[in-house]
């Protein structure tokens, strides 16, 4: 044990350690192709034979699991750490998503004549190695006993790629950028970084079909061309990202999510497909970013609950409104539908008073701040003030007078957008917030939709959320014509026009509880 894992350990309430890891770094498996990929194998001593082994296929480096295969480990189960091909000294090209499910097969067969590996496999992953994990089961979901995956989905095209059906330059040139000086020496890893964050600004203002020749300083990623290219959401181009096939089989998992991160609609709607087709399902929703730290926590400790029989079901959710975790029976809890009109003198009523018709102008060289969200790049990303969006004339403002009870949130609201009819498509971004008793805005949730051209209404489904407006604060909602950086930003200055008028209603609608109690939540200060 060291000095860190015991410090992990007890901060994270993992159970005490019961062995000590033998570590062979750099063990060759050979794939059908000839390639070889490398592993370390993480053997604890003694080898209990009835503990599972735990496998973790990562194109971010071996070396940055150690913390958490050691942890396992020195609690009695074996560990595999393989490094995906082309990263970190292991053979071949990595061409993303590619080769992923036949690299998984085939380590499974290497598996399969290992004497140290005759046990049950449970597979861990986050981000893009969560992909690799549902590669896994694609490839022989009898051969897993468990999975847990954080900050991913089985559909990575509408997760991440392509999410509302429209590309994500934001998610794509900040995972490229990270992804092409990953394995550069430490002093020029981190020049290389801070030229990128330089150029990140105009790589994100570029045309998507030229932003990372603009990131790369003219170079060009061969990958990142081809998302551009297969645009159209069938395209069997994208096949290999898609794995919600494997959802009617999957064995007794475990998904951690964040409220601000970029995959949370397509892990929670992996969650909501698991539960209908009754399937052991864990959910843990917390208060993070992509990277925040505590999700590593939450997926040790969930794991190493399923590998020793202690396998919880439900959900445990945070409310950022009342600083509390909740622990559920089940996600979403049964709410009413709560409607508010977006009235005159920018407010937020049950039943209207007046008319609304505001027009504004989106100027492509002059966008809201994104000022928080669900976006990879932690510079803006998670709940912000809001402040900076809410003072520009682009951005609308509804909000409701102060409450006087508790107003609990849980579920996804919706916005329906009254407009007039354009020639072209229009771009719709609404931001759900709490304004506290300062007058402070921050954010709790968010929506996009591209609408087509013609239309004269737009509804846009906002991201998941729990969250307890309290008494004397406000809730408020932006709406904006632009969703950059996060979507493209428009090319040229295009108009907007929000109705709200007896003919034509914008309505934002509410999933309210009376309270988490109603719902047979527990609240806890820790994390269940």
């Amino acid at each position: 044990m060291t000095l860190r894992s015991r410090v992990v350990g007890m901060i994270g309430r993992l159970p005490a350690p019961s062995a000590r890891p033998e570590v062979r770094r750099a063990v060759p498996t050979r794939m059908r192709d000839g390639v070889e990929l490398l592993c370390d194998v993480w053997l604890p001593r003694p080898l209990d034979p009835s503990s599972a082994l735990v496998l973790i296929r990562t194109p971010y480096g071996r070396d940055g699991m150690d913390l958490l295969a050691r942890l396992l480990a020195e609690r009695g189960h074996p560990v595999v750490v393989q490094s995906c091909r082309g990263t970190f000294g292991s053979g071949g090209e990595f061409d993303p998503f590619a080769r992923e499910l036949e690299d998984g097969a085939d380590t499974l067969a290497w598996l399969s004549d290992q004497p140290w590996a005759d046990r049950p496999i449970s597979l861990l992953g986050a981000s893009y190695f969560g992909h690799t994990a549902y590669s896994v089961i694609a490839a022989d979901a009898g051969r897993v006993a468990s999975v847990a995956t954080a900050v991913t989905a089985t559909d990575m095209h509408a997760a991440a790629v392509y999410p509302h059906g429209v590309f994500a330059p934001e998610m794509a040139l900040m995972w490229i950028g990270g992804l092409l000086t990953q394995e550069l020496p430490r002093l020029r890893r981190v020049r290389a970084a801070r030229a990128l964050q330089r150029r990140m600004p105009a790589a994100l203002a570029a045309a998507p079909a030229a932003a990372d020749r603009v990131l790369l300083a003219g170079e060009s990623y061969p990958p990142y061309r081809e998302w551009v290219k297969h645009d159209a959401p069938d395209d069997p181009w994208w096949d290999p990202l898609r794995r919600t096939g494997i959802r009617d089989r999957m064995p007794p998992a475990t998904l951690v999510a964040g409220w601000y991160d970029p995959f949370v609609v397509g892990e929670l709607d992996d969650h909501d497909a698991l539960t209908s087709a009754g399937r052991d399902v864990r959910l843990v929703v917390g208060p993070w970013t992509h990277g925040s730290a505590p999700i590593a926590t939450a997926v040790i400790r969930e794991t190493l609950r399923a590998l020793d029989g202690d396998a919880r079901r439900g959900a445990a959710v945070w409310d950022e409104g009342l600083s509390r975790w909740v622990e559920l029976p089940a996600w979403p809890p049964a709410a009413e539908t709560r409607r508010l009109i977006l009235d005159e003198g920018g407010s937020l009523r049950s039943e209207p008073r007046g008319r609304v018709d505001v027009r504004w102008t989106v100027d492509p060289s002059d966008l809201p701040p994104a000022a928080g969200g669900r976006g990879l790049n932690p510079d803006f990303a998670g709940r912000r003030n809001q402040r900076p969006r809410e003072k520009r004339n682009d951005v609308q403002v509804f909000s409701t007078d102060a409450l006087r009870h508790p107003l609990t949130l849980a579920g996804r609201a919706s916005v329906r957008i009254a407009t007039a009819p354009l020639a072209h498509s229009q771009d719709w971004f609404v931001r759900l917030c709490d304004v506290d008793p300062r007058g402070v805005s921050r954010n709790i949730a968010d929506g996009f939709v591209r609408s087509e051209a013609g239309a004269a209404e737009a509804t846009v489904t906002l991201s998941p959320s729990a969250f307890t407006v309290r008494p004397g604060h406000r809730l408020r909602l932006q709406v904006a014509g632009a969703a950059h950086p996060f979507h493209p930003a428009p090319t040229r200055h295009e108009e907007r026009r929000l109705l709200s008028t007896s003919e034509a209603r914008s309505i934002l609608e509410l999933p309210v509880i009376g309270g988490w109690g109603t719902a047979g939540g527990t609240l806890t200060r820790r994390m269940p």
